[in-house]
C-alpha cells in the first residue's frame, strides 16, 4: 500500500523561513517588537516541523499494483539538524534584539557649555537685591531676597562637564533640578571647595553657583561632597530645567 507525504511539513517549513525574515528584518530595520514576535514565530515552526517530520505519513488509496512506499531517502536526520540551527539562529537574534549590545545606555558626553559654570564660596549676605549694575564679586540671589558677596579664592570656573542631566525632584520639594558631574580635576576641586565652605559659619558656609552675571543656586553645604556631582535646585519648571541644562552642554 503507498504512503502520501506529510502534508503539514512544508507548511511549518514555511512558518520557520517567515519567522527568520521578519527576525532579520527586526535586526536590520532595529525594531525590536518585530524582531521579538517573528523570533517567537521561527522557533514555534522549528518545534511543529521536528513533530511533524516525526508523524508517520498516512496511508493513501490503495494502488492497482499495492507497492510498498519507497524506503525514505537518506540525509533527513541531517536536514532535520539544519531546521533545529536555524531555530537557534532565529532565537540568538531575538536575543540580540531585546539585549542590544551595540547601544551604550550612558548618556551622550555633553558638549563645552556656551556660558562657564563658576563655584565660589559665599563671603557675605545682606538682605535684598544687590544695587543696581552690580558686578562679580556680588550677585543677587535666585529669589531675588539677598545680594551675595563670593569669594574668587578657592573657586574655579568649568565649561565642559562629564555629564548633564534636568531631573524631576517635585517629590522633595525641589520642583525640576539639573545635576551636573565633574570631569577629570574638577572633580577633585569641588570636593576641596566643598570641604573648605562646609568647616565656615554661617553665611559663608553656602556655595554660590555663578552662570554670567546671574546665580542659579547658593546651598548651605554641611559637609564635603565627593561624589564629584552638584546638583543646582532653584524651583525651576521642566522648560526652565532642560533649558539651562541645555545652556550646560546637554544633548
Amino acid at each position: 500500500m503507498a504512503q502520501s507525504g506529510n502534508s503539514g511539513v512544508p507548511v511549518w517549513r514555511a512558518v520557520v523561513l517567515l519567522g527568520a525574515a521578519g527576525t532579520a528584518a527586526g535586526l536590520i530595520g532595529q525594531i525590536p517588537v518585530l524582531g521579538l514576535v517573528a523570533g517567537l514565530v521561527g522557533i514555534v515552526g522549528v518545534v511543529g516541523l521536528l513533530i511533524a517530520q516525526r508523524t508517520p505519513a498516512r496511508p493513501a488509496h490503495p494502488t492497482a499494483s499495492d507497492r510498498p512506499a519507497p524506503a525514505r531517502p537518506p540525509g533527513r536526520p541531517a536536514r532535520r539538524w539544519v531546521w533545529v540551527g536555524a531555530a537557534v539562529v532565529v532565537a540568538a537574534a531575538a536575543v540580540l534584539l531585546l539585549v542590544r549590545p551595540w547601544q551604550d545606555d550612558k548618556p551622550a558626553k555633553p558638549q563645552a557649555a556656551a556660558v562657564p559654570l563658576g563655584f565660589y564660596g559665599v563671603q557675605d549676605v545682606t538682605p535684598g537685591a544687590c544695587a543696581a549694575g552690580a558686578t562679580a564679586p556680588q550677585y543677587t540671589t535666585a529669589d531675588g531676597t539677598g545680594c551675595l558677596t563670593v569669594a574668587a579664592d578657592g573657586g574655579f570656573t568649568v565649561r565642559q562637564l562629564d555629564e548633564v542631566q534636568a531631573q524631576d525632584q517635585s517629590d522633595q520639594g525641589n520642583g525640576w533640578a539639573v545635576s551636573v558631574t565633574f570631569a577629570g580635576q574638577d572633580t577633585a576641586r569641588f570636593t576641596d571647595l566643598t570641604k573648605q565652605v562646609s568647616a565656615l559659619p554661617e553665611p559663608r558656609n553656602q556655595l554660590a553657583i555663578v552662570q554670567g552675571t546671574r546665580v542659579l543656586s547658593n546651598p548651605t553645604v554641611l559637609e564635603p561632597l565627593t561624589g564629584g556631582t552638584a546638583v543646582i535646585t532653584t524651583q525651576m519648571d521642566q522648560a526652565e530645567a532642560q533649558a539651562l541644562a541645555s545652556e550646560l552642554g546637554a544633548r
